[in-house]
């Protein structure tokens, strides 16, 4: 790194976010994840759900973790918690419609 402000900038900017240490598992109806954000502020966690495509970064771009499912899930997690440095997510794995049957209004 050089000497003046103008290159330590273009340093840090090349520098990738960290990847936070995650474990996720399964079962036959749930995917769960936890991950560890030491020194991270619940205010700065943006956990996003793409398909079958979990991400986990912070707002300020200090970290960031994407985690592909092995099945779809419902939208809105079963929990969401966050204490000291830990988050906590429970997924309930998705039924596709043609499983489920679609309900059909009789008139």
């Amino acid at each position: 790194i050089g000497e003046s402000p103008n290159e330590f900038h273009q340093a840090i900017s090349q520098v990738k976010p960290k990847e936070p240490l995650v474990d996720a598992r399964q079962d036959s109806n749930n995917f769960f994840v936890i991950a560890e954000l030491v020194g991270v502020l619940k205010e700065d966690i943006d956990v996003r759900l793409n398909d079958l495509e979990l991400s986990i970064s912070s707002v300020s771009g200090e970290f960031f973790k994407k985690i592909s499912l092995p099945f779809a899930v419902e939208e809105m997690p079963e929990k969401s918690a966050f204490n000291n440095g830990i988050l906590e997510l429970a997924f309930k794995r998705k039924i596709p419609e043609t499983l489920a049957g679609k309900k059909i209004n009789v008139e």
